[in-house]
């Protein structure tokens, strides 16, 4: 299919329809399974589109229908809005063909005028792999790479390893979906999009008695719950509804599912709510065996002795934001923040990342640190540069009430307490005055700013009980067995 033109073509009457096979690429050497897909219209539609039905042949067989009308932004800057549902995708299924060059075909039919056009390009079907003579149990397979996928595939896989048992993590779309239902026991989704492929892994899998299950660590899989996510006010437009479609994926491939994984109790009852009492199990976000040496190595570096309360070293309070959406999270804490400033002299701000400060602490002048974004290895010696590490989160939502302790775990493996807005699973990891500080309202945060800065003692003493916390009930060996003790059942 050819490539979108600079401009829409003009047509009063019904035409050939237009468009392009996106993937796989010409030549490629395919897996078993292989997700085609691509899009096409008609120009001459005055309603949408234009394309009645979109079907998948190899070698001059036909091989079945595409799904079609997924959104394409970029046909749609091209030929209009109108066009926005032009995408087609077709899980093809490549077992009974043999190895070698074969010939992909795909037809597109116009609904205006009825008239079909073909378009083609070859593939290589690399020959079957030999039957595998044992089995893994575990694989998880991420449509997040990132942050996310550390958290819930890696370290959720070394829980599994740590039982003596077996995992593996990949990434959606760089994973033969056909040859893991040889390998696996049982298969972990990811916040994984909903598509012909994941349609056809899951049914697959079911129909070999494997259990697949959903993993997610936000509320990003209802659009109904989309109006309680503040950031998606600084998209733009066409962003929202990009990010819109995008969750809607997601809850699609969740309801695929035989359960779910999630972070959070608040999780856990959406995730019931949508597909029935008791198919979520709540495992929760845990440290590494990685992270905890980080965490170490950043403790000497830096010295584990807190500084002299003279009155004169800085104290300093960072809030860390690892994407540019969290903005509003930070004025919770603002007024809290500013009274401290304005209260101990030697009181410095830290923001870490792409955070936008409000204008009333520029009369602070060189107290107000902004600090780049850290790569997460590095980020252990970067809390343990500050004093006090603050976790605001906006007013309640239902958005917000799920997210997860990270912030918390992350500073107390290095000594740092952690003034928190008292969701739910904040509200599950700190002992409030013990381990850590609760506040919501403007007072809370001014008590507990003021109750922290005013002494390196009780600093010192509140890191120190969280970072034994979070060693002893937060690690990746310190859950591993709880992890197992539900997934085993399943594979």
């Amino acid at each position: 299919m050819a490539e979108p033109t600079d401009s829409r073509p003009q047509a009063s009457s019904g035409g050939s329809p237009q468009g392009k096979i996106d993937g796989p690429p010409a030549g490629a050497v395919a897996p078993r399974l292989v997700l085609c897909w691509g899009w096409a219209i008609d120009a001459a539609s005055q309603h949408g589109p234009g394309i009645s039905s979109v079907q998948v042949g190899l070698d001059g067989v036909p091989r079945g229908t595409a799904t079609y009308g997924l959104p394409r932004y970029d046909v749609a800057d091209v030929y209009g809005a109108a066009c926005l549902a032009s995408g087609w995708q077709f899980a093809l299924d490549l077992d009974d063909v043999p190895p070698g060059q074969h010939r992909l075909a795909v037809t597109a039919r116009s609904a205006v005028s009825g008239q079909a056009t073909t378009y083609e390009q070859t593939i290589m079907v690399a020959p079957a792999a030999a039957a595998p003579v044992w089995r893994r149990d575990v694989l998880f397979i991420s449509g997040c790479p990132g942050a996310s996928q550390r958290y819930r595939c890696e370290h959720a896989a070394e829980q599994v390893r740590l039982m003596g048992r077996t995992a593996d993590v990949a990434e959606h779309g760089q994973v033969d979906l056909a040859a893991a239902l040889e390998r696996y026991r049982l298969f972990i989704l990811h916040r994984v999009q909903d598509g012909e492929d994941v349609a056809w892994f899951v049914a697959q899998a079911r129909q070999r008695g494997r259990a697949v299950l959903y993993d997610v660590d936000d509320l990003v899989f209802d659009v109904a719950a989309v109006p309680s996510i503040a950031q998606v006010e600084q998209l733009s437009e066409r962003e929202q509804a990009q990010f819109r479609d995008c969750v809607e994926r997601m809850g699609r491939a969740l309801d695929r599912c035989d359960g779910a994984l999630v972070t959070t109790e608040p999780l856990r009852e959406r995730v019931d709510g949508r597909l029935g009492s008791g198919c979520a199990h709540v495992a929760p976000n845990v440290v590494s065996q990685s992270m905890l040496r980080q965490a170490q190595a950043a403790l000497v570096d830096h010295g584990a002795c807190p500084a002299a309360d003279d009155g004169a070293v800085p104290v300093r309070v960072g809030y860390f934001s690892g994407t540019p959406t969290h903005d509003r999270d930070l004025h919770a804490a603002v007024d809290g923040l500013l009274w401290a400033l304005e209260t101990f002299p030697t009181l410095h701000f830290v923001t870490v990342g792409p955070v936008a400060v409000d204008d009333r602490f520029a009369r602070f002048g060189e107290r107000v640190e902004q600090w780049p974004l850290h790569e997460w290895s590095h980020l252990p010696a970067a809390l343990a540069a500050v004093d006090v590490n603050i976790a605001p989160l906006e007013g309640a939502s239902s958005f917000t009430d799920a997210k997860s302790s990270i912030k918390f775990l992350e500073a107390a493996l290095v000594g740092v307490p952690t003034i928190a807005s008292p969701r739910a699973d904040f509200r599950r990891v700190i002992q409030p005055g013990v381990t850590g500080c609760l506040a919501d309202s403007a007072v809370d945060w001014r008590d507990a700013l003021g109750h922290l800065v005013a002494s390196a003692d009780v600093r010192q003493s509140m890191g120190q009980a969280a970072r034994v916390d979070v060693l002893k009930h937060h690690t990746t060996a310190a859950q591993a067995s709880a992890l197992w003790a539900h997934l085993g059942q399943l594979g």
